[in-house]
């Protein structure tokens, strides 16, 4: 990830997307701007599920949030 980030443009927002996403407000002092994942809300229905085979799609109706992280410094842009 770091070498990536290295290519980016002076000011811009970076997004990192994707159901494995690391959501956690460390991930911001790396200069990522947006974070969006997944939630855990059912960790038994999960567990179930992920042992079965099943795939992300079929676990998200059953126990998983999508949800974003947004740097405070940009979130205040749009308030």
């Amino acid at each position: 990830l770091e070498s990536l980030l290295s290519l980016t443009a002076p000011g811009a927002v970076i997004l990192v997307l994707g159901p494995s996403t690391p959501m956690h407000s460390r991930m911001f002092t790396h200069g990522i701007g947006v974070l969006s994942g997944s939630l855990v809300t059912d960790i038994e229905s999960v567990m179930r599920l992920v042992a079965q085979g099943a795939n992300f799609r079929q676990i998200h109706r059953h126990g998983v949030s999508l949800v974003n992280m947004v740097r405070p410094d940009i979130a205040a842009k749009f308030n």
